[in-house]
């Protein structure tokens, strides 16, 4: 968590004035520069939005910490303040890992 909260530090000056809707476009082409192939709607139309990684950069660090799935998570959370789920995980087995950020107050 600590990372995440450093990096979304180092980050937070490009969200800053940014519709919510360009916050999350935002928040997607940063994770694409990280390193991440990612799929995610265009639209923001409800109370939630996912973002789906379809693959893992820290892949062989997180087949034994898997600990580290939480930088993202909270770097996410931190540069849209907004609550984010880990809903699902390549490292636990899954095909994707899945954010789900929770918009409008839910």
């Amino acid at each position: 968590q600590k990372l995440g909260k450093t990096l979304a530090a180092q980050y937070r000056p490009r969200f800053t004035g940014l519709t919510e809707q360009e916050q999350i476009q935002q928040v997607v082409e940063l994770m694409q520069e990280l390193g991440f192939h990612i799929k995610a709607p265009t639209s923001t139309e409800s109370s939630t939005f996912d973002i789906n990684a379809f693959n893992c950069i820290y892949h062989s660090v997180a087949q034994r910490f898997q600990e580290i799935c939480i930088l993202d998570q909270t770097l996410v959370a931190e540069l849209l303040a907004k609550p984010v789920e880990l809903k699902s995980c390549m490292a636990k087995g899954d095909g994707y890992c899945n954010l789900k950020i929770h918009l409008k107050g839910t």
